[in-house]
């Protein structure tokens, strides 16, 4: 199930943030840098964006069962960019739920987003 996060979810996607990072990246970054990734970081600033959602934040979570499984973020861009267009800031799943189509969903919503804000 896809639904728009609530401030209650924000420890749930500081995880998914750090295990999809760590699996993702292992190869790519210093193993010293991905493990000092801390998912309670900036929990408190993520808790406030979640409670004031508008046009130019919004995040999505996946949950199966209950459970918080996946998130994505769409923003204003945070780079130069063509008028009336959204970013796709993060897009992460825990790694046990990896090739499950659940990015592609969120990725599909986000793009839904975008075109409902900005026609």
């Amino acid at each position: 199930m896809l639904r728009q996060a609530e401030p209650d979810d924000a420890e749930a996607i500081g995880r998914i943030r750090v295990a999809a990072w760590r699996a993702a990246y292992r190869q790519f970054m210093a193993e010293d840098f991905l493990n000092a990734l801390d998912p309670a970081s900036n929990l408190d600033e993520l808790k406030k964006r979640l409670s004031n959602q508008n046009s130019e934040f919004s995040v999505s979570v996946a949950e199966d069962y209950g459970t918080v499984v996946a998130f994505s973020i769409v923003g204003k861009p945070r780079y130069e960019a063509i008028a009336q267009t959204m970013e796709l800031w993060a897009a992460n799943v825990l790694p046990e739920y990896w090739r499950l189509g659940i990015g592609s969903r969120l990725v599909e919503r986000a793009i839904s987003y975008s075109d409902l804000t900005h026609p």
